[in-house]
């Protein structure tokens, strides 16, 4: 078991305890030192097996069913924390500013998802002016203990994406130290905690390829793209796919391979069609007729009766 699981879990059974009107000294009598049980609580200590199924028999619970409601628990708080995230990416600044009235962070349970929540608060700040770059990387340095977290083996997908926020900030001086490591634990994805959000890593990976993209290491992008591609159909979630498509094509076009371009523009192209975002699909006409001298659609339907009559569609 994970510290920060047990910690997690530690801190959900002192929840339900206090739920049920027991003060720790009743909760712990006969199974395991006061001082012990704060161990957990702070999570210096792992939480063994024989000591959950006590603590679960005193508060009235088969082991297997407070487990499942744990998980169930997490999961709920973690996407709803994710959409939050998401508000303050797409730049959503009157729906993040109304979650935060309706959900403030005082009421988000889980030590993971806060940290989460935190970040998006100052990206918040930060697209609104609030703050500069300058504090925004100090206060994200500080959210994540950094450099003692590059320590680590293992990290969460919530924390991995917190990092990925600093390597295309221009007055971060080591970018390229955490995108060698999270590209790195991209290829080995058992050295990520995911917690079940695996969306996350597909925005991490997102955030890769733009970096990779700035340092015209077109290859590595066409490489991060087609993970992150591959993850999406394996979780059967199509999760910044507009984006992937639309990093692909740039990196193809750089590299001259034009016939790889324009399927991986059509592709972006379908997806923001499949979304049915007249507001995304805006922003996405705009990024690409600046990049490239042509009609979104008309290349889109130029793309499909070429392919009819070629037969390769």
């Amino acid at each position: 078991m994970d510290i920060r699981y047990s910690q997690e879990l530690a801190r959900y059974f002192d929840r339900l305890r206090f739920e049920q009107h027991m003060t720790q000294e009743e909760f712990v009598e006969g199974i395991i030192s006061l001082r012990q049980f704060r161990r957990y609580l702070n999570g210096t200590s792992y939480l063994p097996q024989e000591v959950i199924n006590l603590f679960s028999q005193r508060l009235g619970y088969r082991t297997a069913i407070l487990m499942l409601e744990f998980e169930a628990e997490k999961i709920k708080e973690a996407r709803t924390i994710i959409d939050f995230y998401n508000m303050v990416a797409n730049r959503d600044h009157a729906s993040a500013l109304q979650f935060m009235k309706d959900h403030p962070l005082e009421k988000v349970r889980d030590e993971g998802t806060k940290l989460l929540y935190m970040n998006a608060v100052d990206h918040l700040d930060l697209q609104t002016g609030k703050i500069k770059e300058e504090e925004y990387v100090k206060r994200t340095l500080e959210l994540m203990g950094y450099p003692e977290i590059m320590k680590r083996k293992v990290l969460t997908t919530f924390e991995i994406t917190i990092l990925s926020s600093l390597v295309n900030v221009s007055c971060f001086s080591e970018h390229d130290m955490i995108a060698d490591r999270l590209t790195l634990m991209a290829d080995n994805p058992t050295l990520i905690y995911s917690g079940q959000n695996e969306k996350m890593l597909t925005y991490v990976l997102q955030r890769l390829a733009q970096y990779y993209g700035r340092h015209k290491q077109y290859q590595k992008v066409i490489e991060i793209c087609d993970k992150a591609i591959k993850y999406n159909l394996e979780w059967k979630i199509f999760y910044l796919l507009d984006f992937i498509y639309y990093f692909k094509a740039l990196a193809h076009y750089y590299l001259g391979e034009q016939d790889a371009y324009e399927k991986s523009l059509f592709q972006c192209y379908t997806m923001l069609q499949t979304e049915g975002s007249s507001v995304r699909y805006e922003r996405f006409r705009k990024l690409v007729e600046n990049d490239w001298p042509i009609h979104f659609h008309e290349f889109a339907k130029n793309y499909i009766e070429n392919r009819m009559i070629k037969g390769s569609l």
